[in-house]
C-alpha cells in the first residue's frame, strides 16, 4: 500500500508530508529523534477537518507515538499509531492503537469517511416573496437540492436570496422540533 496516496484519497485530509516521508524511511529512527525528556514522542502525521453537522470545525488526527524506556538514556522500544477524533486529546480511545501504519491509515480514512457521510439536516430562516413575513423550516441536505429547484421554478413563494442558515445537525428530530420540515 502506498501510504501517502492512501491518505490523499480522502478529500480535506491534510498530510504532514515532510514528517510522513521521514517516518516511512525509518520509523524507529524517527521516533528516537523525536523523544524529549520525560515525554513520549507524539508526532502528528495527518488530520482531517470535519465540516458537517454538529461536528463541524472539529478534527480527526493520525498520530505516531513512541514508547520508550530509561529516562536518562531514552531508547525506543515500540512505536504505535493512533487516531483521535474531535477535540484532539491524545487518548487514542476513539479509534484505537495500531502497531502498523497501514492499519492506522485505513482506520483513519474510514473514520473520516464516516464523518463525510453523516446525514445533515439544516434549519433555515427565509422571507416569503412580496411579504415581510419570515418563516423557519428544516430540510435534509438531500432534499435541499430539489427544494431550491422548486423555489427557482416558482412552486414555493420563498425568496431564495433571503435564506439564512440557522443550524445544522445530524439529528432529524432536533431539526423538526426547531422548524417545520419541507
Amino acid at each position: 500500500m502506498n501510504i501517502i496516496a492512501e491518505l490523499k484519497k480522502r478529500p480535506k485530509v491534510e498530510v504532514e508530508m515532510e514528517i510522513l516521508e521521514r517516518v516511512l524511511q525509518n520509523e524507529m529512527a524517527f521516533a528516537q529523534e523525536n523523544i524529549r525528556e520525560f515525554e513520549d514522542a507524539i508526532v502528528q502525521l495527518a488530520f482531517y477537518s470535519i465540516y458537517k453537522g454538529n461536528h463541524k470545525g472539529n478534527m480527526i488526527y493520525l498520530y505516531m507515538d513512541a514508547i520508550f524506556k530509561d529516562e536518562d538514556n531514552p531508547t525506543v522500544i515500540e512505536r504505535i499509531y493512533y487516531g483521535v477524533t474531535e477535540s484532539g486529546f491524545c487518548t487514542g480511545k476513539d479509534y484505537g492503537t495500531f502497531n502498523d501504519l497501514e492499519q492506522a491509515v485505513k482506520k483513519f480514512n474510514s473514520v473520516s469517511f464516516k464523518y463525510e457521510c453523516l446525514p445533515v439536516f439544516r434549519m433555515y430562516e427565509a422571507k416569503l416573496k412580496n411579504e415581510k413575513e419570515t418563516i423557519q423550516f428544516s430540510v435534509s441536505e438531500i432534499r435541499e437540492v430539489s427544494l431550491r429547484e422548486e423555489i427557482k421554478k416558482g412552486f414555493l413563494d420563498i425568496d431564495l436570496d433571503s435564506m439564512k442558515l440557522i443550524k445544522e445537525t445530524e439529528d432529524r428530530n432536533e431539526a423538526r422540533s426547531m422548524a417545520t420540515e419541507l
